[in-house]
């Protein structure tokens, strides 16, 4: 059920052109399947797909690890579906510190200071949409 919420959601933000939106995708993921009754969990970490590795964020639920990011690469791409990305919490000793944008983890922080700054923040579109799906019925 949540992984057609997840495929759901990205298809919208792509339908609306705004599946570029960075971090706000998997923290709209997390409220919308909070929203519709599931334990949520939002992580902070990195993915790593082949050699490259980067700083990440997914949802939880349970065990479950759901990661919009990759199902919207897949809708532009169906060879990414092949593709496992491997998320994780710590980067092994020895390897490179992983590439981070520092406008997302600015984001995240504010995110975790204060939701509603982090909003404000984001793009009028993605503010309208956000409004509208968590208006939506999802299960």
């Amino acid at each position: 059920m949540a992984s057609n919420i997840q495929r759901r959601l990205a298809l919208k933000l792509k339908l609306h052109k705004i599946d570029s939106c960075g971090i706000a995708a998997p923290i709209l993921l997390n409220e919308i399947l909070a929203k519709s009754g599931f334990k949520t969990k939002l992580v902070q970490g990195y993915c790593s797909l082949n050699s490259e590795t980067c700083w990440h964020i997914w949802v939880e639920i349970g065990a479950e690890k759901y990661n919009i990011g990759h199902t919207i690469a897949s809708l532009h791409d169906p060879e990414f579906e092949k593709c496992h990305p491997v998320l994780h919490l710590n980067i092994a000793p020895g390897n490179e510190p992983p590439k981070t944008d520092t406008e997302a983890t600015d984001d995240w922080e504010l995110y975790q200071s204060d939701h509603k700054a982090f909003w404000k923040k984001q793009p009028v579109k993605v503010q309208n949409i956000r409004a509208k799906l968590l208006n939506e019925k999802w299960t």
